[in-house]
């Protein structure tokens, strides 16, 4: 009998767990808008506990002339991209790109932006000159050119220390702006993300916005391009 009895529990353990891992593969992989649904009413209770802090982004942000795809990760590391203000998009598979601070061994050394809007680069020893660029940073605060990198968007070391500082009191991840909407990641990454959107302008207000209050949206953004969307959200 209790040889009986220690079956059927095994047998029950394995089907209650078998059944929990098939709902969260299938939620993971198949239908993951139950993961979403929570994550948001977690952006909207995070909104109004901060809503203080988030109408001082607010303020802030309409100071801040362009920044794109600004980054926070564990501890003091940051990852942000400049790219050429005259940068065409025409997707110009030898328009030049570079590495700069710690993560890549390919990295360049040092910078010089000119007033023609290109750029000197010092890389492997030797300088060269470039338009059309792009420039994909990651390391910390510390590192030996980051000051020079966000003085291109007009940015101060103290202004962006205050831009770390905000988004982490806000509990965000990620910070943007272009076109007079600023962009602040909550769960996600560049192609698939959770996120409040402010437009800094009233007359931008698009239909895929779910709104919080005035001037305040969440967006589920998708470029498509993301295969790993496991666990995106629950980062």
């Amino acid at each position: 009998m209790l040889k009986k009895l220690g079956v059927a529990l095994i047998l029950i353990s394995i089907l209650t767990y078998g059944g929990w891992y098939w709902y969260e593969l299938r939620q993971a992989y198949i239908d993951h808008a139950p993961y979403i649904m929570e994550a948001e009413s977690e952006m909207i209770e995070n909104f109004h506990h901060n809503k203080g802090r988030f109408e001082e982004f607010q303020k802030y942000s309409s100071n801040v002339h362009y920044l794109e795809n600004f980054f926070l990760s564990d501890g003091d590391q940051l990852y942000f991209t400049l790219t050429d203000t005259q940068h065409t998009e025409n997707h110009d598979p030898v328009s030049p790109f570079f590495y700069a601070g710690e993560d890549e061994v390919d990295n360049i050394q040092d910078i010089v932006f000119t007033d023609t809007n290109s750029i000197r680069v010092l890389k492997n020893g030797a300088w060269s000159t470039h338009i059309n660029w792009k420039i994909y940073f990651s390391g910390n605060l510390e590192h030996h050119l980051v000051n020079r990198l966000i003085s291109y968007h007009d940015l101060s070391p103290n202004e962006m220390n205050l831009l770390v500082h905000k988004l982490r009191a806000i509990n965000c991840k990620s910070y943007s702006k272009k076109e007079n909407i600023v962009k602040l990641i909550y769960r996600g990454f560049s192609s698939e993300n959770l996120s409040y959107i402010i437009p800094l302008n009233d007359s931008i207000n698009r239909g895929d916005w779910k709104k919080i209050e005035d001037n305040f949206y969440l967006e589920h953004y998708d470029s498509g391009l993301n295969c790993d969307i496991a666990n995106w959200y629950v980062d």
